[in-house]
């Protein structure tokens, strides 16, 4: 028998105690294992060995039967990502997230659902533009808040937008408005520049203190 820190060591010794609480926070063998940081050929060792007086069956079988029906109420750990299974994650209530319970809802998958869910009819509610596209048959839609705060997720804060429109009423869809300054002299808009010495530059060109070239004699 090998010695190890000065006793017998008799080697790796899991109770059923331990089995069953690795099952119970897992939905499944493998992922049993891993929470028990062991390998899945020791876990399943150790778990056959153990029978389950209610059932009469192993605690590896009983796990293999009743786990994937915790996949619904478990919550994510690090043993248990997204790529489990999409169905092992129940979608929010619908009107939580209209009642803003969740602030921090994918946007995404908010408008997926307001789709799917026929919340809201797939056209721009500016112009009623409704052509779908040839090779993915989706209408081409920009979800908008119409109050700005993109985290008001309630339903009549909802709208949808044709690029066109979301462009024209709204701003930039493809990310940062750009910023533009009206020229006191011409009257157009005028793209700011991002270095330090053109943006100082046109602060004075139309600063209260600016004066046209006098026209020569």
């Amino acid at each position: 028998m090998a010695k190890f820190g000065g006793a017998n060591y008799k080697g790796l010794q899991l109770m059923e105690s331990q089995i069953r609480y690795a099952m119970e926070n897992t939905s499944s063998n493998a992922e049993a294992a891993k929470w028990l940081h062991i390998s899945y050929a020791t876990f399943r060792r150790y778990a056959e060995m153990y029978i389950d007086s209610a059932t009469g069956k192993s605690l590896f079988v009983l796990h293999k039967e009743t786990g994937m029906a915790k996949r619904m109420i478990l919550p994510q750990t690090r043993y248990r990502r997204k790529n489990v299974g999409k169905h092992a994650f129940q979608a929010y209530p619908i009107d939580d997230i209209f009642a803003n319970k969740h602030p921090k809802y994918d946007r995404v998958n908010f408008k997926k659902r307001l789709l799917k869910e026929g919340w809201l009819p797939e056209r721009c509610d500016c112009c009623g533009f409704q052509e779908r596209r040839t090779f993915d048959y989706e209408v081409p839609l920009k979800l908008h808040q119409i109050d700005g705060n993109q985290r008001n997720y309630s339903l009549e804060n909802q709208q949808f937008l044709c690029f066109n429109c979301y462009f024209i009423h709204v701003g930039n869809p493809w990310g940062v408005d750009k910023q533009v300054y009206l020229d006191e002299v011409t009257g157009e808009p005028i793209p700011v520049k991002g270095d330090r010495k053109s943006l100082r530059g046109q602060i004075i060109k139309t600063g209260p203190h600016y004066n046209q070239p006098k026209a020569e004699e």
